[in-house]
């Protein structure tokens, strides 16, 4: 067994330990914004955020023990032009290796709940775990659609949502499809706010995701990419994405990275740990 890349992202993960700021050295208001309402909430924000996990959490417990096996249509092994291969794997192995964590999930919920984006993209919906989170700290009023490669999938997300989103909160739609033929189609009309992107983990899927949806984000939009730091090809998308001119703030929290792009600010990058 080669331990060499896990070894690797151990060390990675100690050097951005070191490298992450507190509070004290944080002196971007916007950041310090984030800081203390997302990062290190406190008071009602971090009460409703504990909430929200334990609710969706269940869910995914629920999710973690079923037996029930998908047929799904890898759209992210690289195909490059063959058909995609079919594999098959449970509805319970995908909520134990797949949906997001909790802590990564009440991250993104209070992201959200700061943010308060009006049109939201999520590009993976797998299970719809991570989709429950953001959507739960949106308005009805928000526009939020989330695209799955695999119908199988979908099919559950869509229970899982319609089961786990508090009453009152934003309803997203599922698109299904391979994204390179539905995410041109929402690329049009008002700009997006808010991109979540957790599709194909490879350098150059991601960096074209980045591309493609760069000309369709307003004014001070947000992207989050997941699993920045699970490979070198993720790591190296990562940082082409930071240093891009449009991306005016960077804050990298290991397991993902967060950019705004075309605030009226200097450039700057921060690490932050969670």
């Amino acid at each position: 067994m080669d331990i060499r890349p896990l070894v690797s992202q151990v060390w990675r993960y100690m050097r951005h330990r070191t490298r992450a700021k507190s509070i004290f050295w944080i002196h971007s208001p916007f950041v310090f914004g984030l800081y203390t309402h997302v990062f290190r909430p406190a008071g009602d924000l971090r009460a409703a955020s504990a909430a929200i996990g334990k609710r969706i959490e269940a869910a995914r417990l629920a999710l973690a023990t079923s037996r029930e096996v998908l047929a799904i249509t890898d759209f992210g092994a690289g195909h490059a032009g063959q058909v995609a291969p079919l594999i098959h794997r449970s509805v319970g192995d995908l909520a134990r290796t797949s949906a997001r964590h909790r802590r990564e999930g009440e991250f993104l919920y209070r992201l959200c709940v700061h943010l308060q984006p009006r049109r939201c993209l999520e590009l993976g919906t797998n299970l719809g775990i991570s989709t429950c989170y953001q959507a739960a700290a949106l308005p009805p009023t928000a526009e939020f659609v989330t695209l799955e490669g695999a119908n199988t999938i979908a099919a559950v997300a869509q229970r899982v949502l319609a089961e786990n989103i508090p009453a009152g909160a934003c309803r997203p739609r599922i698109v299904v499809g391979e994204f390179s033929d539905t995410l041109p189609l929402l690329l049009h009309g008002q700009p997006w706010d808010y991109a979540f992107v957790d599709g194909n983990h490879r350098y150059e899927a991601t960096v074209a995701y980045f591309h493609q949806l760069l000309p369709h984000l307003s004014a001070g939009g947000c992207m989050v990419f997941d699993d920045i730091n699970w490979s070198e090809g993720m790591q190296r998308a990562w940082q082409e994405i930071c240093a891009h001119p449009a991306v005016s703030v960077s804050i990298e929290l290991f397991f993902m990275g967060i950019v705004f792009v075309h605030r009226a600010q200097v450039k700057e990058h921060f690490e932050v740990a969670l």
